[in-house]
Formats: structure tokens, C-alpha cells, sequence
């Protein structure tokens, strides 16, 4: 038998005595990562010594299995139970002791009433086991073996997370950890406490894992391993009570010596492959485990290129070596390693042994290390990347990945198609299939091409995740705080990872790629951009430009400087400073002669929003050059559209008009913003257009909860709100019909924000009247002009009839916000409604760009139309408004 020479020990014997009840209080959660607090313990005098609320036997009763899923949905077993094991040499007497519980992060207090406390009674045989039986939920599952004691007012732990604490005597703790600390004397009567999932009250570095319905926490090695650290002594797995009656478990005799783990022989090795099995689970939950592999990614702390101390998975993983591996195409080769105590400090390419206790977390196979060595024979060479079998069908993933779980993978291509998670979790969203189209903005909904398309896009998609699993984490260790986005430069939707390997990894409900190195993947993206920034905006022709450009609220506050937060847009006078200046820089480059603006502030009086940014324009001109159509507040939402003009080439000519439910029953304007129309004429040449800037109702659900309402979302892709999407169309193209400015003009031009994409029923309905699609007309490929769920098309139109249409020289949606990442935009903080952006300020320094790029979330639109030639050198005296 070969023996493998002994490396260099990172942990020390998990069969160690317990030294003490270390603690720990985070001071932030997130995810399921929480920040290390013993400091501030300690320097409180909360951190205490070993509890000996009874005999000095009771350090070696601890709490070895907590499931709190019993009865619900899915549940394999009716009760919750929770379970104690006897790791010492002689029986522990019960009848001193009580489990009391409180939830992950609320303010209740451990055993604040009897449905939070239950008193023991019995005692545990030396290696024994004492079944508790709790709350039940719903019926689901089998009754649990014959408990040794039956709570009879129950405990109703909760599935996911909670904590569970082992305490001396009987009367409640009076503290819950968290939002009311523990003094010193009641942590001196915790023996022992487990805080699973998000818990903000656990022992050591981490709590437990989060659980679930059909998930169990497990300490490792059947209940011997206790180093005072609940991240690093509990498992996950399928739950399997154990009694009284069970077969008991001694700690001094049932695994090799877990300080030396490289001296286990190989037959006493268990590979890989066995810990993973050839199915969805580890066939051996819960089994300790001696296992090893050649280290492929790290992400213990401060493992991975750019993650700082204490952000990463806190884990590793590892394939197997050549001659450990099996021929099942159905078992993975690859394994993560839960290291919950940080204590991992070898590198990719080392062969480590690991010694820890078989489960799952999160659905996904691991072995929590109680024990690892980074052995001396660190020769072997890193294994070959298998190819990541993409496009796969989301039905199919489970099956098709599954047995590539945990190991390297290498794609030709994958291309971003959204980052708009990157800022809150660092992912972003790859394509295996290009850049992808929105199926209705190409194909008819629910067609039978929609229907294809829609599914191929789902098979293409794959999160890049950054390493990480809690929110709002800045790398900054990095000049790049954001993984995968430069510092001073941009992300931008179609750049590309070409033959990249990375981890193949699942979590929160989807398969992800886990970055090796965050740095080269974020210069790799920079390097293999397929859509430039497009400095300029594209050459329509013509000699008048009409613009249409959906502004993402831009509200001023009371427009002097005050009145922030308002409802939406900037919350402070600061990001307003930086909103208003990305949009004079954007609306000053397209240089048209009438815009449409979306999505303005609708209000009115002598300080408005449509007033404020016409003044900055002509601030940065240095002249009166810009102009507004002045509506005041029209209809009752809180945004509207406007109408702004270069005073220079163009003036309005009679009044403007207002589409609403009063003009057209078939126009909501409860749910569509009016529509404005206004005649304009060229300076020198007098011929007229008139413009009509438009926003419909949103595809969101908005409080639609019936499944009969018409508008509610009829599974063809349109969302919902369609039918009155539909009818304000059909309304808006009667109304045009009847010339509502009253001033002849070449027609209308339809402008704006639909919230329909290109072959739904609303842009159909105005192509049935006549009006034909500019967009569509001079685009080579799809247009789009904004990105949803990882998809493109065109929201925002330019329509016009046969007569108007005839004078259009080009039209085209200016590319400057649909691909970029929403990290570079004004926003500050998290401080506005609904916390959209999760930024930091430090994010909010690095990233600002004050120019047009991510000015907004849509694409403006210009139109070119050939209305005559002008030597009018400015406006006559008295035009203007």
C-alpha cells in the first residue's frame, strides 16, 4: 500500500476538546455569507468561556442534526426534530437541560414562550444519540422513528434558517444574539449553539448551512466534530434521525487520524466520483470521508484573483487525479470543498487530501472539510477541461450537467447578454448563442418561431457568477471594484469570452460558471468587444432631424436645488448634477431639431423639469439654443412627455394637442401616458411636420391578478397590459386621422415609447393603418433599443405614413445605453425608491461616466427627413418660446 507523504497540516484534529463556546455575532448578512464579529465581542466582554451549566461531562453534549422542514411541502418526514449526541466517555444526564430556539434574524428571544423552549429529560449513553421530536407542518412526509421525547407544546422551527441552542436549565435565555445580545452569563449557559442558513447568531466563522424541506443539518463525522465553528462542523444532507435505539458512534475509533489526512493508505480513499455518484445527490450523505484531488479554483479567503479576505465561497474545488477516476459518463470527476474555517492556503495545481463529511448544499455534492493537508507529491498537472455542453435546454440541464458538476469547463464562445445583477451578486449573463433577440420584436407572438426562438434563447443562457455568494460586496483589493466591469471604462452587451475555462458550479436555482481568475476574465471581455461604443450618433441624412429619446425620469426636485427625494429619478441635487449632464451630453451630440422626451417630470409652474434641462443645454452651448414646448402638467401620472426644439431651425406652429380616455374611450390614460402631438415647421422652407411622442402602459403586472382580464399576460410574449397597449394604438392612429394640431403638415411622424416590441399587436395596429416602421425599414439586422432579461429589441418607434415616409432619409436607434452596463450612470447610492441599483458609493466614484454612454436605460432614436433646403441663418425676431 502506498503511502502518501504527509504534507503541511491547515486545521487542526477535529477530535480535539472543546476549548471553548466561541460565539459569534455578525454585524452583516448577505446571502448566505456573514461577516466575522468576534472582535467586537471581545472587546464588549460578550465572548465567553466554556459553559458548565451542569457536570464538566455536559462539554461533550452537543447538538449533532436540526431539521426544520418537517410536514411541509415536499418533506420527506412530518416533524421537525432536533437532535443531541453524547461525544464523551460517560451518559450525560438530561434532566439539567432545555433546547430553546429563535428565528435567523428576528427579535424574539431564545425560549421566549413554551413553543420556543422545550426541557429535557432522559439521558445519552456514552456515543449515543437522543431523538427530539418538534413542530409539525403541514402532513406531508412519514412519521420520524419512535422519538425519546416528545415536545408537547412543539417548537415550529423554520426550514432555511434559525438557531438552535443547547442550554443549562430550564428557564429562557432572555437574548437572542442578535438584536438583543447575550450578556456573559447567559452565554455561559449556551453548551452548545447551532445558527443555520442566514442566522445572525452562530459559533466560529459562519453559521451552518441553509436548509430546506428535504435538507438537514448533519454535524460531520455522526455528531464527533466540534471546533467551535458551525460553518465548519455542519453539513447538509437528506435528513436521517437517529435515536436512542440507533447504533451509537465512537469518536475515539471510527476514522483515521484526521491530523495526518496524506498518510491514509488508498484503499481506505474514498474517489470523487463515489462521493458524487451517479445521480443528482451523494449517495453516502453524511458518511465521513477521506477524499482527494488536485486543487482547480479557489475561493477561500482571499483565494481568488481579486476576491477579498472573507468574500468568497469559503471552499475550494478539486478533480480528481488520472488514476482516480472512473469510465461513468454519469459521475463527476469534480468536487467543492467547504472550508468553513478559512484555513486553506495552497494553490491551484496543489493535490490536497481532505478529511470532512459527505453532503449537499444547495444541491450541489461536498465534502465540509474537518481536516486538510496540501501533500508533498504536488506533480500532477491540472486535468483537461471537458467541453460545457451549451446550448442546453433548461428541462434537459439537470441531466446533460449534472455529471460535469464542480469541474473545469471551457466554452469557444460565450457572449454577454446581460449584467444587470452584477452591481447586487457579480453575475452577469452569457450566450452561448450570440447576442439574443427579444422573439417578438421578430417573429409574431405565440407563433410557432416565436415559440422556438424563446426557447433556444433559454438554452444558450449562463450566469458568470464572481466567486462570491453574499450582495453589495466591493472588490476592494482591486482598482476594479465590480468583477468583470473596468474601473474608468464599461461593460458592454456582445463582448465575448473566447475558449474560456471556468468552474462549472449551481446555486440559487441555476447552473454557473465560477470564475478562476476575475481579472483576466475582466480583460478579456474589454479586449473582445464586438459592438464599440459608437462615439456619434449614426448619419440619417436629411435637413431636419426629429429625435425620440425616453429619459428614465428626470425629475428636478422643486427645481431650485431642493424638494429631493422626489417619487422617482435623482434623489439628491448631487445626482441630478450628474443625471442632467450625461443627457445634455447625449442630447447635445444627436443634434436634432425637434426631440420627444420621455419619461419627464410632469410638472409645471415657473420651475419644471422640461425647463430645468433646456437651461443646462443652452449652459453648455454658452446660447440660447434649445426651446420647450410648454404643456404645463398633463394628465394625472407622475411623468410625461415634452417636447424640445432647436429655436435655431424650427418653431412650433399652433397649438399642441392631447390625446386622452376624453378625446378616445379606447385610449386609458389612466394606464397610457397621453399622447402629444405638435405641428412643427422648417425654419426658411415652411414645410411642417407634425411629431406625436407617445409612452403606452408597461407589460408589468401592476396589480392585474385576473386570469380573464384581457390584459393580463396571455403567454405569447407580450406581457401584459397588451389589449390596452392595442387599443391606445388603434385610438392614437383615429385621433391622428383627424389632423388634431388643426396645421396641415406632410403628416404625422409616431415617436416614443410603445412598450411593444416589433411584431406585437400595438405596432401591427398602426402598421394596419398605414403607418410603416423606420426602424425596421433602415436597419441591416434587428433593431433593438433595449435590453430585458437578457434579450434586445425596439420598445421605442418611428413610424410614419405613406406621404411623410416618402421624406424620411434614414432612421436609427443610437446605441449608446441598451449595451452598457448601469454601473456607469448617475446614481449615487442605494438611497432611492426600492433600492434598484444596490450600489455603493464607492461604486458610485469609480464607475461615474460623465458622458452620454448610460445616459438612460433605452436607446433615443433619430429620424431624418428631407424637408427642403434653408439658408435661414436663425430665428426671426419674436419666434421662440
Amino acid at each position: 500500500m502506498r503511502r502518501i507523504p504527509r504534507g503541511r497540516m491547515l486545521r487542526r484534529s477535529p477530535r480535539s476538546p472543546r476549548r471553548n463556546n466561541s460565539v459569534t455575532r455578525p454585524t452583516n448578512h448577505s446571502r448566505s455569507l456573514v461577516l466575522l464579529a468576534a472582535v467586537v465581542l471581545l472587546l464588549t466582554g460578550l465572548l465567553a468561556a466554556s459553559p458548565t451549566p451542569a457536570e464538566g461531562a455536559s462539554q461533550d453534549l452537543v447538538v449533532s442534526q436540526v431539521y426544520g422542514g418537517g410536514g411541509n411541502s415536499g418533506a420527506p418526514l412530518t416533524h421537525d426534530y432536533i437532535e443531541l449526541f453524547n461525544r464523551g466517555e460517560t451518559s450525560i444526564d438530561l434532566g439539567d437541560f432545555s433546547l430553546q430556539y429563535a428565528s435567523a434574524t428576528g427579535t424574539g428571544n431564545f425560549g421566549a414562550n413554551s413553543g420556543q423552549l422545550t426541557e429535557l429529560d432522559g439521558s445519552i449513553a456514552p456515543g449515543g444519540y437522543f431523538l427530539v421530536q418538534q413542530g409539525a407542518g403541514a402532513g406531508n412526509g412519514s412519521p420520524l422513528p419512535s422519538p425519546d421525547l416528545v415536545d408537547p407544546t412543539p417548537i415550529a422551527m423554520a426550514a432555511g434558517a434559525g438557531k438552535v441552542a443547547l442550554v443549562g436549565g430550564t428557564e429562557g435565555l432572555g437574548c437572542n444574539g442578535g438584536s438583543t445580545p447575550c450578556s456573559a452569563a447567559q452565554l455561559a449557559r449556551i453548551v452548545d449553539l447551532v445558527g443555520y442558513g442566514n442566522a445572525n447568531f452562530f459559533e466560529g466563522n459562519g453559521a451552518a448551512p441553509g436548509l430546506s424541506n428535504g435538507t438537514a443539518g448533519f454535524r460531520a463525522d455522526g455528531g464527533c466534530i466540534d471546533t467551535d465553528d458551525n460553518g465548519a462542523d455542519f453539513g447538509s444532507a437528506a435528513p436521517a434521525p437517529r435515536t436512542s435505539a440507533s447504533p451509537g458512534n465512537d469518536c475515539e475509533g471510527t476514522d483515521p487520524d484526521p491530523t495526518e489526512p496524506c498518510e491514509v493508505g488508498e484503499s481506505d480513499l474514498t474517489a470523487i466520483n463515489e462521493v458524487q455518484g451517479d445521480g443528482q445527490q451523494t449517495p453516502i450523505a453524511g458518511e465521513s470521508v477521506t477524499s482527494r484531488g488536485v486543487v482547480t479554483a479557489d475561493f477561500t479567503s482571499g483565494g481568488a484573483s481579486g476576491i477579498p479576505q472573507n468574500q468568497g465561497l469559503r471552499g475550494f474545488f478539486m478533480e480528481a487525479i488520472a488514476g482516480d477516476r472512473d469510465a461513468d459518463p454519469l459521475t463527476s470527476e469534480g468536487l467543492f470543498v467547504f472550508d468553513g474555517g478559512g484555513t486553506f492556503d495552497g494553490e491551484i495545481g496543489d493535490l490536497v487530501h481532505v478529511v470532512g463529511t459527505a453532503g449537499e448544499f444547495s444541491n450541489v455534492t461536498q465534502i465540509t472539510a474537518t481536516a486538510l493537508d496540501v501533500c508533498d507529491d504536488t506533480g500532477v498537472d491540472l486535468p483537461d477541461s471537458a467541453a460545457l455542453p451549451l446550448p442546453t435546454a433548461p428541462q434537459d440541464r439537470a441531466e446533460v450537467l449534472e455529471p460535469l458538476e464542480s469541474m473545469r469547463v471551457t466554452h469557444s464562445e460565450l457572449t454577454v447578454t446581460e449584467f444587470f445583477q452584477v452591481e447586487r451578486f457579480g453575475e452577469i449573463r452569457l450566450s452561448a448563442d450570440g447576442v439574443l433577440q427579444t422573439p417578438t420584436n421578430v417573429h409574431l407572438p405565440g407563433s410557432d418561431e416565436a415559440v422556438q426562438l424563446a426557447a433556444d434563447n433559454a438554452a444558450a443562457n449562463i450566469v458568470l457568477d464572481d466567486g462570491r455568494s453574499g450582495q453589495n460586496l466591493n472588490r476592494l483589493d482591486s482598482d476594479d471594484l465590480l468583477p468583470y466591469v473596468e474601473a474608468g471604462g464599461t461593460l458592454r452587451i456582445g463582448d465575448q469570452l473566447r475558449d474560456h475555462t471556468a468552474v462549472l458550479h449551481f446555486g440559487f436555482g441555476a447552473w454557473r460558471l465560477q470564475p478562476i481568475d476575475i481579472d483576466a476574465i475582466t480583460d478579456e471581455l474589454a479586449a473582445n468587444r464586438t459592438r464599440p461604443r459608437p462615439e456619434t450618433p449614426p448619419n440619417v441624412g436629411g435637413t431636419l432631424k426629429v429625435a425620440s429619446f425616453n429619459v428614465l425620469n428626470y425629475f428636478d426636485g422643486d427645481g431650485q436645488g431642493g424638494g429631493f427625494p422626489t417619487s422617482r429619478g435623482a434623489t439628491t441635487p448631487s445626482e441630478l448634477a450628474r443625471q442632467t449632464e450625461k443627457l445634455v451630453d447625449a442630447i447635445t451630440r444627436l443634434d436634432a431639431d425637434v426631440y420627444g422626451l420621455i419619461e419627464i417630470e410632469n410638472d409645471g409652474g415657473e420651475f419644471h423639469a422640461t425647463r430645468t434641462i433646456v437651461d443646462a443645454l443652452n449652459a453648455a452651448l454658452g446660447a440660447r439654443v434649445y426651446d420647450f414646448v410648454d404643456t404645463g402638467v398633463v394628465g394625472s401620472d407622475e411623468i410625461k412627455q415634452a417636447f424640445v426644439y432647436n429655436r435655431r431651425t424650427v418653431r412650433p406652429v399652433g397649438e399642441f394637442a392631447i390625446l386622452t380616455s376624453a378625446v378616445d374611450p379606447r385610449f386609458d390614460d389612466t394606464r397610457s401616458r397621453p399622447a402629444l402631438a405638435q405641428t412643427f415647421t422648417r425654419l426658411g422652407t415652411g414645410e411642417r411636420v407634425t411629431a406625436v411622442v407617445n409612452h403606452f402602459k408597461s407589460k408589468g403586472q401592476s396589480g392585474l391578478n385576473d386570469p380573464d382580464d384581457p390584459d393580463f399576460d396571455q403567454g405569447d410574449g407580450q406581457g401584459f397590459w397588451n389589449a390596452t397597449r392595442t387599443a391606445s394604438a388603434e385610438a392614437l392612429a383615429d385621433w391622428l386621422a383627424t389632423n388634431p394640431t388643426g396645421v396641415q403638415s406632410l403628416g404625422a411622424l409616431i415617436i416614443g415609447d410603445l412598450n411593444a416590441y416589433g411584431r406585437e399587436d400595438p405596432i401591427r395596429a398602426l402598421e394596419d393603418s398605414g403607418y410603416e416602421d423606420q426602424l425596421v425599414r433602415f436597419t441591416d439586422g434587428f433593431p433593438y433599443t433595449f435590453t430585458f432579461d437578457g434579450m434586445q429589441g425596439t420598445l421605442d418607434t418611428a413610424l410614419a405614413l405613406d406621404d411623410l415616409a416618402a421624406r424620411v432619409t434614414g432612421a436609427a436607434a443610437w446605441q449608446i445605453n441598451a449595451d452598457e452596463v448601469p454601473a456607469i450612470d448617475y446614481q449615487e447610492s442605494v438611497g432611492f425608491p426600492n433600492n434598484q441599483r444596490f450600489r455603493t458609493p464607492e461604486i458610485a466614484e469609480a464607475y461615474y461616466d460623465p458622458s452620454a454612454f448610460r445616459s438612460s436605460d433605452h436607446d433615443p432614436v433619430v429620424i431624418g427627413l428631407d424637408l427642403g433646403r434653408s439658408n435661414h441663418p436663425g430665428p426671426p425676431p419674436g419666434t421662440g418660446g
